[in-house]
Protein backbone atom coordinates (compact mmCIF):
# COMPACT_ATOMS: atom_id res chain seq x y z
CA UNK A 1 0.00 0.00 0.00
CA UNK A 2 2.73 2.64 0.57
CA UNK A 3 4.52 1.68 -2.69
CA UNK A 4 1.45 2.52 -4.45
CA UNK A 5 1.40 5.95 -2.74
CA UNK A 6 4.92 7.26 -2.95
CA UNK A 7 4.69 5.59 -6.66
CA UNK A 8 2.00 8.16 -7.70
CA UNK A 9 3.45 11.86 -8.77
CA UNK A 10 1.70 15.52 -8.81
CA UNK A 11 -0.51 15.58 -12.52
CA UNK A 12 -1.63 19.19 -11.04
CA UNK A 13 1.66 20.63 -10.16
CA UNK A 14 3.96 19.27 -12.60
CA UNK A 15 1.84 19.80 -15.57
CA UNK A 16 1.29 23.41 -14.80
CA UNK A 17 5.03 23.77 -13.70
CA UNK A 18 5.92 22.28 -17.33
CA UNK A 19 3.66 25.02 -19.11
CA UNK A 20 4.67 28.02 -17.24
CA UNK A 21 8.55 26.88 -18.39
CA UNK A 22 7.47 26.31 -21.55
CA UNK A 23 9.01 22.92 -21.16
CA UNK A 24 5.67 20.58 -22.00
CA UNK A 25 7.07 19.87 -25.87
CA UNK A 26 10.26 19.22 -24.12
CA UNK A 27 11.54 15.44 -24.45
CA UNK A 28 11.55 14.75 -20.37
CA UNK A 29 8.03 17.11 -20.23
CA UNK A 30 6.51 14.28 -22.96
CA UNK A 31 8.34 11.75 -21.10
CA UNK A 32 6.41 13.07 -17.67
CA UNK A 33 3.27 13.69 -18.83
CA UNK A 34 3.21 10.50 -20.34
CA UNK A 35 4.05 9.06 -16.75
CA UNK A 36 1.74 11.67 -15.22
CA UNK A 37 -1.25 10.70 -17.30
CA UNK A 38 -0.85 6.62 -16.81
CA UNK A 39 -0.66 7.47 -13.31
CA UNK A 40 -4.18 8.95 -13.29
CA UNK A 41 -5.54 6.47 -14.57
CA UNK A 42 -4.39 3.46 -12.72
CA UNK A 43 -5.52 5.26 -9.86
CA UNK A 44 -9.25 3.45 -10.02
CA UNK A 45 -7.23 0.20 -9.99
CA UNK A 46 -5.11 1.25 -7.10
CA UNK A 47 -8.11 1.66 -4.88
CA UNK A 48 -9.41 -1.32 -5.58
CA UNK A 49 -6.00 -3.39 -4.84
CA UNK A 50 -6.03 -1.29 -1.81
CA UNK A 51 -9.63 -2.60 -0.42
CA UNK A 52 -8.12 -6.17 -1.38
CA UNK A 53 -5.66 -5.58 0.66
CA UNK A 54 -7.25 -4.60 4.06
CA UNK A 55 -8.91 -8.30 3.49
CA UNK A 56 -12.62 -6.82 3.21
CA UNK A 57 -12.86 -8.44 -0.75
CA UNK A 58 -11.74 -11.62 -1.68
CA UNK A 59 -9.71 -12.45 -4.96
CA UNK A 60 -12.73 -12.89 -6.31
CA UNK A 61 -14.85 -10.27 -5.65
CA UNK A 62 -11.88 -7.97 -6.40
CA UNK A 63 -11.30 -9.67 -9.90
CA UNK A 64 -14.87 -8.70 -10.38
CA UNK A 65 -15.13 -5.29 -9.29
CA UNK A 66 -12.05 -4.60 -11.42
CA UNK A 67 -14.09 -5.84 -14.16
CA UNK A 68 -16.85 -3.37 -13.38
CA UNK A 69 -15.37 -0.91 -13.33
CA UNK A 70 -13.49 -1.64 -16.23
CA UNK A 71 -16.82 -1.77 -18.10
CA UNK A 72 -18.19 1.16 -16.88
CA UNK A 73 -15.13 3.30 -17.35
CA UNK A 74 -15.34 2.45 -20.82
CA UNK A 75 -18.88 3.37 -21.45
CA UNK A 76 -18.72 6.63 -19.58
CA UNK A 77 -15.96 6.87 -22.42
CA UNK A 78 -18.17 6.37 -25.03
CA UNK A 79 -20.79 8.47 -23.46
CA UNK A 80 -18.65 11.28 -22.83
CA UNK A 81 -17.02 10.81 -26.11
CA UNK A 82 -20.32 10.76 -27.98
CA UNK A 83 -21.08 14.13 -26.07
CA UNK A 84 -18.19 16.35 -26.57
CA UNK A 85 -17.45 15.65 -30.23
CA UNK A 86 -20.74 15.39 -31.66
CA UNK A 87 -23.81 16.33 -29.58
CA UNK A 88 -21.81 19.68 -28.08
CA UNK A 89 -19.68 21.37 -31.34
CA UNK A 90 -23.60 21.05 -33.15
CA UNK A 91 -24.92 23.12 -30.42
CA UNK A 92 -22.09 25.59 -30.20
CA UNK A 93 -22.76 26.02 -33.58
CA UNK A 94 -26.16 27.04 -33.86
CA UNK A 95 -26.49 30.79 -35.30
CA UNK A 96 -28.08 31.76 -31.64
CA UNK A 97 -25.75 30.00 -29.42
CA UNK A 98 -22.25 30.64 -31.21
CA UNK A 99 -22.28 34.44 -30.40
CA UNK A 100 -22.78 33.63 -26.71
CA UNK A 101 -19.42 33.86 -24.97
CA UNK A 102 -20.98 32.94 -21.24
CA UNK A 103 -22.49 29.68 -22.89
CA UNK A 104 -18.89 27.37 -23.35
CA UNK A 105 -18.12 28.29 -19.18
CA UNK A 106 -21.38 27.34 -18.50
CA UNK A 107 -21.12 24.10 -20.38
CA UNK A 108 -17.59 23.36 -19.24
CA UNK A 109 -19.14 23.26 -15.22
CA UNK A 110 -21.86 21.21 -16.33
CA UNK A 111 -19.64 18.99 -17.96
CA UNK A 112 -16.98 18.34 -15.31
CA UNK A 113 -20.11 18.67 -12.33
CA UNK A 114 -22.22 15.91 -14.07
CA UNK A 115 -19.28 13.33 -14.55
CA UNK A 116 -18.06 13.32 -11.60
CA UNK A 117 -22.08 12.93 -10.16
CA UNK A 118 -22.37 10.30 -13.24
CA UNK A 119 -19.19 8.03 -12.18
CA UNK A 120 -20.46 8.19 -8.51
CA UNK A 121 -23.71 6.99 -9.68
CA UNK A 122 -22.18 4.22 -10.74
CA UNK A 123 -20.17 3.45 -8.59
CA UNK A 124 -16.67 5.07 -9.58
CA UNK A 125 -14.44 7.77 -8.00
CA UNK A 126 -15.89 11.07 -8.95
CA UNK A 127 -12.44 12.23 -9.70
CA UNK A 128 -12.12 9.66 -12.19
CA UNK A 129 -15.52 10.75 -13.98
CA UNK A 130 -14.15 14.40 -14.09
CA UNK A 131 -10.86 13.57 -15.52
CA UNK A 132 -12.21 11.76 -18.28
CA UNK A 133 -14.79 14.71 -19.11
CA UNK A 134 -11.79 16.70 -18.98
CA UNK A 135 -9.24 14.55 -21.04
CA UNK A 136 -12.19 14.58 -23.66
CA UNK A 137 -13.11 18.17 -23.82
CA UNK A 138 -9.57 19.22 -24.08
CA UNK A 139 -9.64 17.61 -27.48
CA UNK A 140 -12.28 19.42 -28.62
CA UNK A 141 -11.84 22.95 -30.59
CA UNK A 142 -13.25 24.83 -27.92
CA UNK A 143 -10.67 24.05 -25.34
CA UNK A 144 -8.85 27.02 -25.52
CA UNK A 145 -11.08 29.66 -25.32
CA UNK A 146 -12.82 27.40 -22.48
CA UNK A 147 -9.13 27.68 -20.82
CA UNK A 148 -9.03 31.36 -21.17
CA UNK A 149 -12.60 32.08 -19.72
CA UNK A 150 -12.36 29.84 -16.45
CA UNK A 151 -8.87 30.88 -15.81
CA UNK A 152 -9.93 33.03 -12.55
CA UNK A 153 -12.57 29.93 -11.89
CA UNK A 154 -9.74 27.31 -12.13
CA UNK A 155 -7.02 28.86 -9.85
CA UNK A 156 -10.21 28.89 -7.21
CA UNK A 157 -10.67 25.41 -7.02
CA UNK A 158 -7.46 24.34 -7.28
CA UNK A 159 -6.32 26.54 -4.57
CA UNK A 160 -9.60 24.92 -2.43
CA UNK A 161 -7.74 21.43 -3.58
CA UNK A 162 -4.13 22.26 -2.12
CA UNK A 163 -5.70 23.88 1.24
CA UNK A 164 -8.06 20.90 1.59
CA UNK A 165 -5.01 18.70 1.28
CA UNK A 166 -2.94 20.97 3.38
CA UNK A 167 -5.43 20.72 6.57
CA UNK A 168 -4.47 16.78 7.08
CA UNK A 169 -1.33 18.31 7.98
CA UNK A 170 -0.97 18.16 11.54
CA UNK A 171 2.25 20.14 12.12
CA UNK A 172 2.63 19.47 15.65
CA UNK A 173 3.44 15.73 14.91
CA UNK A 174 5.70 16.61 12.18
CA UNK A 175 7.91 18.68 14.70
CA UNK A 176 7.58 15.85 17.47
CA UNK A 177 9.05 13.25 14.55
CA UNK A 178 11.75 14.99 12.31
CA UNK A 179 13.83 11.89 11.70
CA UNK A 180 11.03 9.84 9.59
CA UNK A 181 9.59 12.65 7.87
CA UNK A 182 13.14 14.22 6.65
CA UNK A 183 14.03 10.31 6.19
CA UNK A 184 11.04 9.72 3.77
CA UNK A 185 11.67 12.81 2.26
CA UNK A 186 14.99 12.27 0.98
CA UNK A 187 14.06 9.03 0.13
CA UNK A 188 11.41 10.04 -2.40
CA UNK A 189 13.18 12.76 -3.77
CA UNK A 190 16.41 11.34 -4.36
CA UNK A 191 15.20 7.32 -4.78
CA UNK A 192 12.49 8.07 -7.10
CA UNK A 193 13.84 10.09 -9.91
CA UNK A 194 17.09 7.37 -9.53
CA UNK A 195 14.45 4.71 -10.40
CA UNK A 196 12.86 6.50 -13.46
CA UNK A 197 15.88 7.72 -14.42
CA UNK A 198 17.32 3.87 -15.03
CA UNK A 199 13.75 3.51 -16.85
CA UNK A 200 13.86 5.98 -18.71
CA UNK A 201 17.26 5.31 -19.85
CA UNK A 202 16.47 1.81 -20.71
CA UNK A 203 13.98 2.60 -23.16
CA UNK A 204 16.90 4.20 -24.91
CA UNK A 205 16.53 8.32 -24.06
CA UNK A 206 19.53 10.19 -23.28
CA UNK A 207 21.04 10.50 -20.02
CA UNK A 208 19.90 14.31 -19.68
CA UNK A 209 16.56 13.48 -20.66
CA UNK A 210 16.17 10.62 -17.99
CA UNK A 211 17.76 12.68 -15.49
CA UNK A 212 15.40 15.78 -15.85
CA UNK A 213 12.07 13.09 -16.34
CA UNK A 214 13.48 11.50 -13.48
CA UNK A 215 13.57 14.89 -11.19
CA UNK A 216 10.27 15.95 -12.14
CA UNK A 217 8.46 13.08 -11.28
CA UNK A 218 10.32 13.00 -7.52
CA UNK A 219 7.14 13.98 -5.22
CA UNK A 220 4.15 12.28 -3.95
CA UNK A 221 0.80 13.54 -5.66
CA UNK A 222 -2.47 14.81 -4.56
CA UNK A 223 -3.99 11.00 -5.54
CA UNK A 224 -1.28 9.51 -2.88
CA UNK A 225 -4.02 11.34 -0.38
CA UNK A 226 -7.08 9.24 -2.04
CA UNK A 227 -5.42 6.41 -1.44
CA UNK A 228 -4.01 6.87 1.95
CA UNK A 229 -7.86 7.85 2.88
CA UNK A 230 -8.67 4.45 1.84
CA UNK A 231 -6.01 2.66 3.26
CA UNK A 232 -6.12 4.04 6.80
CA UNK A 233 -9.40 3.67 6.72
CA UNK A 234 -9.68 0.15 5.46
CA UNK A 235 -7.28 -0.73 8.64
CA UNK A 236 -4.19 -1.40 6.18
CA UNK A 237 -2.07 1.44 7.25
CA UNK A 238 -2.21 2.76 11.03
CA UNK A 239 -2.74 6.84 11.82
CA UNK A 240 0.94 7.18 12.13
CA UNK A 241 1.85 5.72 8.70
CA UNK A 242 -0.97 7.79 7.59
CA UNK A 243 -0.08 11.43 8.94
CA UNK A 244 3.74 10.42 7.95
CA UNK A 245 2.54 9.73 4.01
CA UNK A 246 0.01 12.96 4.20
CA UNK A 247 3.32 15.04 5.29
CA UNK A 248 5.78 13.95 3.64
CA UNK A 249 3.41 14.34 0.78
CA UNK A 250 2.97 18.02 1.01
CA UNK A 251 6.42 18.93 1.99
CA UNK A 252 7.45 17.05 -1.33
CA UNK A 253 4.55 19.27 -3.63
CA UNK A 254 6.70 22.46 -1.82
CA UNK A 255 9.38 21.19 -3.21
CA UNK A 256 8.57 20.39 -7.13
CA UNK A 257 8.63 23.88 -7.96
CA UNK A 258 12.69 23.88 -7.39
CA UNK A 259 12.90 20.48 -8.76
CA UNK A 260 11.37 21.37 -12.13
CA UNK A 261 12.59 24.46 -12.84
CA UNK A 262 16.17 23.11 -12.21
CA UNK A 263 15.09 19.88 -14.48
CA UNK A 264 17.03 22.06 -17.86
CA UNK A 265 19.94 22.63 -15.64
CA UNK A 266 20.25 19.15 -14.62
CA UNK A 267 19.33 17.66 -17.79
CA UNK A 268 22.84 19.32 -19.75
CA UNK A 269 24.98 19.09 -16.60
CA UNK A 270 24.49 14.54 -17.19
CA UNK A 271 25.05 15.46 -21.14
CA UNK A 272 28.06 16.90 -19.89
CA UNK A 273 29.46 13.91 -18.05
CA UNK A 274 28.26 11.58 -20.70
CA UNK A 275 31.86 11.21 -21.80
CA UNK A 276 32.81 9.79 -18.51
CA UNK A 277 29.94 7.36 -18.73
CA UNK A 278 29.96 6.45 -22.45
CA UNK A 279 27.27 6.27 -25.31
CA UNK A 280 25.32 3.46 -24.55
CA UNK A 281 22.19 5.29 -25.68
CA UNK A 282 20.02 4.07 -28.69
CA UNK A 283 20.38 6.06 -31.26
CA UNK A 284 16.49 7.15 -32.47
CA UNK A 285 15.62 7.81 -36.27
CA UNK A 286 16.93 11.17 -37.93
CA UNK A 287 15.01 12.66 -40.59
CA UNK A 288 16.43 13.24 -44.13
CA UNK A 289 18.17 16.02 -44.29
CA UNK A 290 17.13 17.71 -47.57
CA UNK A 291 17.86 21.40 -49.37
CA UNK A 292 16.14 23.30 -51.37
CA UNK A 293 12.64 25.54 -50.83
CA UNK A 294 10.08 22.91 -50.97
CA UNK A 295 11.99 20.51 -48.49
CA UNK A 296 12.87 23.31 -45.49
CA UNK A 297 12.16 21.46 -42.18
CA UNK A 298 10.52 23.91 -40.10
CA UNK A 299 11.10 23.29 -36.58
CA UNK A 300 8.56 25.65 -34.52
CA UNK A 301 4.78 26.08 -35.54
CA UNK A 302 3.45 28.77 -37.33
CA UNK A 303 0.52 30.43 -36.16
CA UNK A 304 -2.36 31.87 -38.35
CA UNK A 305 -4.37 34.26 -36.72
CA UNK A 306 -7.88 34.25 -38.86
CA UNK A 307 -9.33 31.73 -40.74
CA UNK A 308 -11.49 33.72 -43.41
CA UNK A 309 -10.37 33.50 -46.89
CA UNK A 310 -6.96 35.34 -46.53
CA UNK A 311 -6.24 32.67 -43.65
CA UNK A 312 -7.19 29.89 -45.70
CA UNK A 313 -4.93 31.01 -48.84
CA UNK A 314 -1.95 30.95 -46.62
CA UNK A 315 -2.57 27.72 -44.68
CA UNK A 316 -2.84 26.33 -48.30
CA UNK A 317 -0.03 28.14 -49.91
CA UNK A 318 2.51 27.11 -46.68
CA UNK A 319 0.70 23.61 -46.10
CA UNK A 320 3.03 21.93 -48.56
CA UNK A 321 5.92 23.41 -46.62
CA UNK A 322 5.08 23.36 -43.02
CA UNK A 323 2.63 20.54 -43.16
CA UNK A 324 1.46 19.51 -39.54
CA UNK A 325 3.41 23.05 -38.23
CA UNK A 326 0.93 25.10 -39.00
CA UNK A 327 -1.73 25.85 -35.92
CA UNK A 328 -4.52 28.09 -36.68
CA UNK A 329 -6.59 30.08 -33.78
CA UNK A 330 -9.92 31.35 -35.15
CA UNK A 331 -13.30 32.60 -33.06
CA UNK A 332 -15.21 30.67 -35.74
CA UNK A 333 -16.37 27.63 -34.86
CA UNK A 334 -17.45 27.00 -38.14
CA UNK A 335 -14.03 27.11 -39.77
CA UNK A 336 -12.63 24.23 -37.78
CA UNK A 337 -13.99 21.62 -40.39
CA UNK A 338 -12.08 22.81 -43.07
CA UNK A 339 -8.89 23.52 -41.22
CA UNK A 340 -9.30 19.66 -39.92
CA UNK A 341 -9.81 18.31 -43.52
CA UNK A 342 -6.46 19.22 -44.39
CA UNK A 343 -4.84 18.34 -41.40
CA UNK A 344 -4.21 21.22 -39.82
CA UNK A 345 -4.15 22.14 -35.86
CA UNK A 346 -7.52 24.18 -35.24
CA UNK A 347 -8.41 26.04 -31.61
CA UNK A 348 -11.24 28.36 -30.77
CA UNK A 349 -10.32 30.99 -29.07
CA UNK A 350 -9.67 35.35 -28.74
CA UNK A 351 -6.16 35.92 -29.77
CA UNK A 352 -7.07 39.65 -27.51
CA UNK A 353 -6.43 37.25 -24.25
CA UNK A 354 -2.96 36.26 -22.90
CA UNK A 355 -4.27 33.16 -22.26
CA UNK A 356 -5.03 31.90 -25.37
CA UNK A 357 -2.04 32.72 -26.52
CA UNK A 358 0.06 31.23 -24.14
CA UNK A 359 -1.87 27.73 -25.02
CA UNK A 360 -1.71 28.05 -28.42
CA UNK A 361 2.19 28.09 -27.65
CA UNK A 362 3.25 31.59 -29.07
CA UNK A 363 6.68 31.69 -27.22
CA UNK A 364 7.73 28.67 -29.28
CA UNK A 365 6.60 30.13 -32.39
CA UNK A 366 8.56 30.28 -35.72
CA UNK A 367 6.18 33.05 -36.99
CA UNK A 368 2.61 34.79 -36.50
CA UNK A 369 0.60 35.40 -39.32
CA UNK A 370 -2.59 37.63 -38.93
CA UNK A 371 -4.81 37.91 -40.71
CA UNK A 372 -7.88 39.55 -39.44
CA UNK A 373 -9.21 42.54 -41.15
CA UNK A 374 -9.87 44.83 -37.89
CA UNK A 375 -6.66 47.13 -36.94
CA UNK A 376 -7.49 47.78 -33.46
CA UNK A 377 -8.33 44.32 -33.11
CA UNK A 378 -4.55 43.91 -34.91
CA UNK A 379 -3.02 46.29 -33.14
CA UNK A 380 -3.79 44.74 -29.95
CA UNK A 381 -2.85 41.61 -30.92
CA UNK A 382 0.68 42.71 -32.27
CA UNK A 383 1.16 44.20 -28.71
CA UNK A 384 -0.16 41.31 -26.61
CA UNK A 385 2.30 39.14 -29.23
CA UNK A 386 5.37 41.15 -28.29
CA UNK A 387 4.79 41.24 -24.60
CA UNK A 388 4.23 37.58 -24.67
CA UNK A 389 7.37 36.41 -27.02
CA UNK A 390 9.71 39.73 -27.85
CA UNK A 391 11.38 37.38 -30.40
CA UNK A 392 8.50 36.21 -32.62
CA UNK A 393 8.07 37.47 -35.96
CA UNK A 394 4.66 38.79 -36.79
CA UNK A 395 3.25 39.11 -40.53
CA UNK A 396 0.12 41.29 -40.78
CA UNK A 397 -2.42 41.93 -43.42
CA UNK A 398 -3.36 45.85 -43.52
CA UNK A 399 -7.23 46.09 -44.27
CA UNK A 400 -6.39 49.66 -45.19
CA UNK A 401 -3.52 51.53 -46.68
CA UNK A 402 -3.80 54.68 -43.94
CA UNK A 403 -3.04 51.78 -41.24
CA UNK A 404 -0.14 50.23 -42.82
CA UNK A 405 2.81 52.46 -40.87
CA UNK A 406 0.65 52.11 -37.90
CA UNK A 407 1.31 48.75 -37.91
CA UNK A 408 4.07 48.47 -38.19
CA UNK A 409 4.84 50.70 -35.60
CA UNK A 410 3.24 48.39 -32.93
CA UNK A 411 5.44 45.71 -33.68
CA UNK A 412 5.10 44.00 -36.75
CA UNK A 413 8.31 42.83 -39.09
CA UNK A 414 6.17 42.52 -42.14
CA UNK A 415 2.73 44.30 -43.44
CA UNK A 416 1.06 43.49 -46.38
CA UNK A 417 -1.06 46.56 -47.70
CA UNK A 418 -4.32 44.77 -49.22
CA UNK A 419 -5.14 48.44 -50.87
CA UNK A 420 -1.85 48.39 -52.60
CA UNK A 421 -1.75 44.75 -53.30
CA UNK A 422 -4.90 44.77 -54.71
CA UNK A 423 -3.78 48.00 -57.12
CA UNK A 424 -1.20 46.27 -58.20
CA UNK A 425 -3.05 43.00 -59.00
CA UNK A 426 -5.86 45.22 -61.31
CA UNK A 427 -2.61 47.14 -63.18
CA UNK A 428 -1.51 43.42 -63.79
CA UNK A 429 -4.79 41.90 -64.88
CA UNK A 430 -5.14 45.18 -67.12
CA UNK A 431 -1.84 44.71 -69.11
CA UNK A 432 -2.70 41.37 -69.69
CA UNK A 433 -6.10 41.76 -70.74
CA UNK A 434 -4.65 44.38 -72.87
CA UNK A 435 -1.73 42.37 -74.48
CA UNK A 436 -4.01 39.67 -75.43
CA UNK A 437 -6.35 41.56 -76.95
CA UNK A 438 -3.79 43.17 -79.19
CA UNK A 439 -2.15 39.78 -80.07
CA UNK A 440 -5.48 39.01 -81.42
CA UNK A 441 -6.50 42.03 -83.39
CA UNK A 442 -2.90 41.81 -85.52
CA UNK A 443 -3.38 39.42 -88.28
CA UNK A 444 -1.09 36.69 -89.84
CA UNK A 445 -1.06 38.66 -92.85
CA UNK A 446 -0.98 41.85 -91.48
CA UNK A 447 2.22 40.86 -89.12
CA UNK A 448 3.91 39.80 -92.16
CA UNK A 449 3.46 43.17 -94.11
CA UNK A 450 5.04 45.09 -90.83
CA UNK A 451 7.50 42.88 -90.72
CA UNK A 452 8.43 42.96 -94.14
CA UNK A 453 8.31 47.15 -93.82
CA UNK A 454 10.49 46.87 -90.62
Amino acid sequence: ALGMMISLSSTACVVQLLIKNTQLDSIYGRNSFAVLLLQDVAVVPLLLVTLALSGENGPGQSLFLLGRTVVLGLGMLAAFYFIFNYLVPRLLNLQTWSNNRELPILLAIVMALGSAWAAHQAGLSPSFGAFLAGLLLAESPFATQIRADIGSLRTLLVTLFFAAIGMFVNPLWVFRNPVPVISMVLLIVIAKPVIVYGIVRALGFSSGMALATGVCLGQIGEFSFVLAKTANLSGVIDNDLFRLTVSVAVLTLLITPYLVISAPALASWAESLKPLFGTRRKKLPSMPETTGMESVSIQRPILIIGFGPAGQRVAEVLLPHCGKQILILDVNPSNAQWAEGLGLQFHIGDARQADVLEHVRIRQAEAVVITLPDPDAVRHIIHLCKSLAPEVRLFVRSRYHIFKWELFMAGAERVVDEEAQVGQRLAEEVLIDVKNRQAESVMPGEDLDLKSQE
